[in-house]
């Protein structure tokens, strides 16, 4: 659910240049793409049943109240420049949320690589006692489910083998195992 969860988030944020270069050319579709992204994200992580969604639901709070012309001390604004303050809070509000995306998918991705080095660590004790079957083509998905199943047979490794069971869903360790034997085999000397 990691990789899942860092993809989704990823997706969200890599829209934002986007909507940030509508709002550089003060274009006048800003507001409203601002306003879509802010509820697609906000749904992607209700879906994923993620605390941040209802910072999102917070900051297009804000945005929607900037939009009805209430200013960040919470007066009423109805200066000609509140369309303005409208779509400079609206930024605001998406560079916000797009910071907590960021520091999310950067604290799993510090989950992952720590996954990754244990996986690298089980693989090592593992092929040391009998060899990793080759790949085949297709379909890895069955390779990957008997390498991890060969893995957890050996005493030394069998440790190891639990700790990163319980650590990452089998969605997550199938990726991660196939992230790090795929780095493995790439570092290999041609034949």
């Amino acid at each position: 659910m990691l990789t899942y969860t860092r993809e989704v988030m990823l997706s969200r944020m890599l829209l934002v240049p986007d909507l940030i270069t509508l709002y550089q050319a003060q274009d006048p579709a800003f507001m409203n793409a601002a306003l879509l992204w802010m509820n697609d994200t906000e749904a992607a992580l209700k879906q994923l049943r993620h605390p941040l969604a209802s910072q999102c639901s917070s900051q297009r709070a804000k945005l929607l109240a900037a939009v009805d012309g209430v200013q960040a001390d919470g007066q009423l604004g109805g200066s000609p420049h509140s369309r303005k303050a409208a779509r400079a809070a609206a930024a605001l509000c998406l560079s916000h949320v797009e910071g907590a995306l960021r520091q999310k998918v950067s604290e799993l991705d510090g989950q992952l690589q720590t996954a990754t080095e244990k996986m690298a660590q089980l693989l090592a004790l593992g092929s040391a006692r009998q060899p990793l079957p080759l790949p085949p083509t297709e379909p890895r998905a069955a390779w990957l489910r008997q390498v991890w199943g060969q893995l957890g047979q050996a005493s030394e490794s069998r440790h190891l083998h639990g700790y990163l069971s319980a650590l990452l869903s089998a969605s997550d360790r199938e990726a991660v195992l196939d992230d790090t034997l795929s780095q493995l085999i790439d570092a290999l000397p041609a034949a």
